[in-house]
């Protein structure tokens, strides 16, 4: 019963409601068997009444979670944010409403916000999709592809046509460091075009 009443999240206290097992034991031998039974009685009609108290308000918060769930889901979508966790993000009322009333409080407003945390760091890397560092990886971008066009076998960390890597690494850099890697590429790709595959660890 103290472990329904914590699942719950009914919020009784006191000496009815710990999870200490020995101490509940000197209770038992402390009190009669009738003492015993009333205090069982006690606790359980308190379990019922916390139960059908939420319940009443866990329809509501719950038809309130499945509907944000649905909306974060679409904007997720609209933001193309990407997906780790398949059964989180869902368009769907239902799964997310019988979730939540199988979920208490505290679950539910976790998963919420593990939804929101995900989508700030989405729309904040949408947001920085501009300026030097964006210009850097198309930059970079337009290299590797030509590098592969050509068939020069250029690799290393500058050799990709990942954006958030190139982003993160131009972060990390002084505007002299990125105009010196672009024109480093520019010059091995042009060794490349005269003199054809060179092969080449670049870093």
């Amino acid at each position: 019963i103290a472990q329904e009443n914590r699942r719950q999240a009914c919020g009784y206290r006191g000496q009815a409601w710990h999870l200490d097992e020995n101490r509940y034991f000197r209770r038992c031998m402390q009190i009669g068997p009738k003492a015993r039974a009333s205090e069982r009685r006690g606790q359980q009609k308190a379990i019922d009444a916390c139960v059908a108290e939420l319940g009443y308000g866990k329809q509501a918060r719950c038809d309130h979670y499945a509907r944000v769930a649905n909306e974060q889901n679409r904007s997720r979508k609209a933001n193309a944010c990407g997906i780790k966790n398949p059964s989180r993000w869902k368009t769907n009322y239902k799964l997310h409403y019988n979730w939540c009333l199988k979920a208490n409080k505290k679950e539910t407003f976790a998963e919420e916000a593990a939804r929101n945390k995900r989508l700030q760091r989405c729309y904040a890397f949408e947001e920085q999709k501009s300026g030097p560092c964006h210009e850097y990886a198309q930059v970079a971008i337009t290299h590797f592809r030509k590098n592969v066009a050509k068939g020069c076998d250029l690799h290393g960390d500058q050799w990709h046509n990942n954006y958030r890597r190139h982003v993160s690494w131009c972060r990390k850099a002084g505007s002299k460091q990125r105009s010196r890697a672009n024109n480093k590429r520019r010059l091995t790709l042009k060794t490349c075009r005269l003199f054809g595959k060179i092969g080449i660890q670049w870093r």
